[in-house]
């Protein structure tokens, strides 16, 4: 049960988002802290107008002496506020992008993705408690000098059941419809899933590709994800819908027969678990910490080589209805390990820490 010492435990997120996974979980634990009787405030460098009760920061505001949960994502004066921060204190780790795979279309980006890395280290004497959102986080805890990191996975509730009708209404017009949802991101390897879609192709003609995720103004990614696209003459098959709302989110997801990634790094990926609630079979690309989040649930696959070998693995989870259903019950098994009454009982050990 939460520790009865303090009544006030507060947070700091560097960016407190609307749609980000990061956001949702710091919501999630500023609504368990309040409920179990604790002030708590999210305090935050840049705040978004669709996001409430959270608090922008200054060198003043922040409560000295009050514990705080700070979570780390990459470089960000966020930093500063959680160093010089005197009282308990938690380190959330929710990774951060290798800048490898970013440099190519973004140096500015890339260098604050390094300099997060590289200033990682600097945080392990000032937290004695850290907390990584899966055992991969954690690990990367651990070889930067944090002792005995927990792990508190990513909170990923039952979702709402409204809908957008008229998106689900054009969704169900008789096509497959192959979903992704991630940020659009070159670690997160829209390219692949491109490709893979053209070879599912020769297997289902009347099929899309809908790839849920807003792209930067003028990024030269998506530039480059959209020249590709008209290489391959798929202009009328794949779909990239940029922002949208729950409702429409949802009506994407439960219009879906498959949801694959071809992602090259997660620190978790929490739509993997968005899909499942919605009983969407999964097939997702082996890398960082996707095999720790999917368990024993979903289809992994470690091999990119043969994209036509992988798009009649697709066919078959789609249209083979033993094998479709024998996946989904895995996964209704899997997605209950993210309740909240499931991750909140972690928070409370991490909280005894402090």
């Amino acid at each position: 049960m939460p520790n009865t010492t303090f009544r006030e435990i507060n947070q700091l997120v560097p960016n407190y988002v609307y749609g980000d996974a990061i956001s949702n979980q710091a919501a999630e634990i500023q609504r368990y802290l309040v409920n179990s009787g604790y002030i708590s405030n999210i305090y935050t460098c840049y705040p978004d107008k669709k996001r409430e009760n959270h608090i922008a920061i200054n060198k003043n505001n922040l409560p000295h002496g009050k514990p705080l949960l700070y979570h780390y994502s990459m470089g960000s004066p966020a930093n500063k506020y959680a160093l010089e921060h005197q009282g308990a204190k938690c380190f959330f780790y929710h990774n951060i992008t290798p800048p490898s795979f970013i440099a190519p279309f973004d140096h500015e980006l890339a260098s604050r993705l390094q300099k997060g890395l590289d200033e990682l280290g600097s945080f392990a004497a000032h937290f004695p408690v850290s907390a990584g959102d899966s055992a991969y986080n954690a690990e990367e805890l651990r070889k930067n000098g944090f002792i005995e990191p927990e792990v508190l996975p990513i909170i990923i509730n039952k979702p709402e059941k409204k809908i957008d009708d008229e998106l689900f209404e054009q969704l169900h017009d008789g096509r497959i419809n192959i979903l992704f949802v991630g940020r659009i991101a070159p670690h997160k390897k829209q390219e692949d899933l491109i490709h893979f879609f053209s070879h599912y192709l020769n297997f289902e003609s009347n099929a899309r590709l809908i790839v849920v995720g807003k792209p930067e103004s003028g990024n030269p990614y998506f530039l480059s994800l959209k020249k590709i696209i008209d290489q391959l003459k798929l202009n009328e098959k794949i779909f990239f819908t940029g922002a949208v709302s729950t409702e429409q989110l949802n009506s994407l997801y439960l219009s879906a027969s498959l949801f694959v990634s071809m992602s090259e790094h997660e620190g978790f990926c929490a739509p993997l678990i968005e899909a499942m609630w919605r009983d969407i079979p999964v097939l997702a690309y082996k890398a960082a910490a996707v095999p720790e989040t999917l368990g024993k649930a979903g289809v992994i696959f470690n091999d990119k080589s043969n994209l036509n070998e992988l798009a009649a693995l697709a066919h078959l989870i789609i249209n083979d209805k033993e094998l479709h259903n024998k996946i989904i019950d895995a996964q209704k098994r899997r997605r209950n390990d993210f309740l909240p009454e499931v991750v909140l009982k972690k928070l409370d050990d991490i909280i005894q820490k402090l």
